[in-house]
């Protein structure tokens, strides 16, 4: 195939998606759209991101168009991590698995046993692909934070979003999880270089993104 989205070029990359809502899942769908196989894993009440823009008419329970959007092409399990029985079979798909995309706070990976420092120890070649609203470090680490907060408000985005003050017009509407997406894809290419340097080293590593730095770059020119 000459098309850019190639099913075969992650052939055989097996990826364990531990996310919820629409960044991570929406790197996740992007590795499946390359041939990797994706299996996600939701709480017994399912991810969120279900109850988003549900059909017309339909329970808004299943499968909206959100949740389709961005979990194409993957498999999914509901595990209660906090029972031992749902964290054993969550090792057991660890164990098989070439990259690991989580989008949990570092407290509830920690609390877990499931922070990357753990898991490095017992899986080396694991590739951990961590994606955070504001960074794995500093004094906003495991606050929570979403698109507008986080990628649009707190790094001067919004602002671009405003009619000129001239106008004296307010805001213009928000696109629906734009910034979320751009964040998916920086984290796609991170997921992308770990494999290329897994495949010289034959070691894991973190991959680091959040939607804060994100948009911090996309604004940089600004």
């Amino acid at each position: 195939m000459s098309s850019a989205l190639d099913p075969r070029l992650l052939s055989g990359v097996r990826v364990l998606d531990w996310t919820s809502m629409a960044a991570g899942p929406g790197a996740s769908a992007v590795l499946a759209d390359f041939g990797a196989d994706v299996v996600k894993v939701e709480t017994p009440k399912g991810d969120p991101w279900r109850r988003v823009l549900p059909p017309p008419g339909a329970s808004t329970a299943g499968h909206g168009a959100a949740f389709e959007h961005d979990n194409r092409g993957k498999r999914s399990v509901a595990l209660d991590l906090g029972r031992p029985a749902g964290l054993k079979a969550f090792h057991m798909l660890l164990a098989n698995a070439d990259v690991l995309v989580c989008n949990v706070r570092m407290a509830g990976t920690q609390r877990l046993g499931l922070d990357y420092e753990t898991l490095r120890q017992r899986y080396p070649r694991l590739i951990y692909a961590h994606l955070t609203a504001w960074g794995r470090e500093g004094p906003m680490r495991d606050a929570p934070g979403y698109d507008a907060g986080a990628f649009w408000a707190a790094t001067g985005m919004l602002d671009l979003m405003r009619e000129s003050d001239a106008e004296g017009k307010g805001l213009p509407r928000l696109p629906g999880a734009a910034g979320d997406h751009a964040t998916s894809l920086a984290l796609v290419a991170g997921v992308g270089l770990a494999l290329f340097n897994r495949g010289r080293t034959g070691q894991g590593r973190l991959v680091d993104v959040s939607l804060f730095r994100t948009g911090l770059w996309c604004n940089g020119m600004f």
